[in-house]
């Protein structure tokens, strides 16, 4: 591995960036928490991969010479199972407070988890996806518990200044805006999160995720959440796409509260 790839320093420990290798010898990829291995054999390539829960996989990848590994952040929807219909919750860690008939900007961490590729002239495939915090890697519930919708869920905080921790979250938009003539506490976020792409930075940790509009507005049925994606201004900056999602126009209602 290019010794140019290697950066960032996390819990003081340096990390592979997002990128794409050629893989003609042995290698280890550093990633937090994660051992990763490649290993050149007379018919190809082994891989192998150790989480922070001891947890292990083994691959073979038949090959003559060398491979093209791409490491890059993909939607937290994989793990532990695909089992949500592409929904995640998001709770906030602090209530935020919109006043009457007014709109907010607040930036979020959102989870991630990491694809590991085998890159072609005609296609990237998926050899691996992992997550660098695995209490990521779990589920929750909107709604009743024998009519609500099973989501991925994850406990956020607000971002303010610094990129939130690499490898572990990205950063999100959201514009909430109060319809309502009183305040409104809002402590959580339900929507399809598979309608969103990916976006990160080569030789870098940074990642973004298509932003959000949460409106709070009423109907006979009493106070809701409307919550549609909104697309990430790239700003002519060099991003890459690296998990476009499966439906570019859901929405979602929040109509069992969103305090």
């Amino acid at each position: 591995m290019p010794s140019s790839a290697m950066s960032s320093n996390v819990e003081k420990e340096t990390y592979s960036f997002y990128d794409t290798y050629t893989v003609d010898s042995d290698i280890d990829i550093k990633l937090p928490r994660t051992k990763i291995q490649f290993k050149k054999l007379d018919n190809g390539f082994a891989y192998f991969r150790e989480d922070s829960e001891q947890n292990t996989i083994e691959k073979s990848i038949p090959s003559m010479k060398s491979i093209q590994v791409t490491i890059a952040p993909v939607l937290p929807i994989n793990l532990p199972a695909k089992k949500t219909n592409g929904l995640i919750f998001l709770r906030l860690d602090k209530q935020i407070l919109v006043t009457p008939e007014s709109n907010v900007e607040i930036s979020i961490k959102v989870p991630i988890e990491i694809g590991i590729f085998i890159k072609s002239e005609l296609s990237a495939d998926m050899l691996d996806v992992i997550t660098c915090e695995p209490m990521h890697s779990r589920f929750g519930l909107y709604g009743v518990p024998d009519g609500g919708n099973l989501c991925m869920y994850s406990k956020v905080s607000q971002i303010y200044d610094k990129y939130p921790e690499p490898y572990v979250w990205a950063k999100m938009r959201i514009t909430i805006k109060n319809e309502l003539k009183q305040g409104v506490k809002i402590g959580k976020f339900v929507f399809p999160i598979t309608a969103h792409k990916v976006y990160y930075k080569q030789k870098s940790t940074e990642v973004h995720i298509d932003d959000l509009t949460a409106r709070v507005y009423s109907d006979i049925s009493g106070e809701n959440m409307e919550l549609m994606k909104t697309v990430f201004e790239t700003a002519g900056e060099d991003w890459q796409v690296s998990d476009a999602g499966t439906d570019s126009s859901a929405s979602f209602v929040m109509d069992k509260g969103f305090d």
